[in-house]
């Protein structure tokens, strides 16, 4: 059981593959909010996108798994993949609720999701569940935040993710590998497994 003080934060997304920029966000969080751990929540496929991935889940959990290891404030929260398919955010933000009821539960979102919160399955009842650290992406402002009540918001002030899942597979699946933007254990377990070929 989750003491009082205890502060978690949970980044969800695909991590098609994982990349530099989702691990920096991470961390980041932790030293910016005072997070004692965050999670990474991988899904099979998000609603709002529902594009299917490059990479089998056991790979992409496999990428992750050798990420989290450098940090012991990194995690995995496995829930999402387990339950199949897309996945709503309040259906696990319900489930980390029931496990984590005391702690101070906050969701990693880009300033692009920020915009759409308001189509997010049950937003209104997402917002009293969980707090939402919010980091910049090009084109998006923090003024472009939905009016919802009840929601909270913690800029990650000056951090801004302008790297692309997409554009990294395309790029991978020319032989291009881009070693800046990979951890580089991710970057090993790509070229031994082959991943993201034509």
């Amino acid at each position: 059981m989750a003491s009082t003080s205890q502060a978690i934060g949970f980044l969800g997304g695909r991590f098609d593959p994982v990349h530099t920029g989702h691990v920096h966000l991470a961390l980041d969080s932790l030293e910016s909010l005072g997070l004692d751990k965050v999670y990474f929540v991988p899904s099979e496929q998000t609603p709002l996108k529902g594009t299917e991935p490059g990479a089998s889940a056991g790979d992409r959990l496999a990428m992750l798994e050798y990420v989290v290891a450098t940090d012991s404030r990194l995690d995995i929260l496995t829930w999402e993949l387990e339950q199949g398919g897309a996945v709503y955010s309040i259906d696990t933000a319900r489930y980390l609720a029931e496990r984590w009821p005391e702690a101070k539960r906050y969701w990693i979102i880009g300033m692009d999701q920020l915009a759409q919160l308001d189509r997010w399955h049950d937003f209104s009842e997402l917002v009293d569940l969980v707090e939402f650290i919010v980091f910049d992406r090009p084109g998006y402002s923090f003024g472009d935040a939905p009016d919802i009540p009840n929601l909270s918001l913690h800029r990650l002030e000056g951090h801004c993710l302008d790297i692309s899942s997409t554009e990294l597979r395309s790029e991978l699946r020319k032989g291009r590998l881009h070693g800046l933007c990979l951890p580089e254990a991710a970057s090993q377990y790509i070229q031994s497994h082959k991943l993201y070929k034509e």
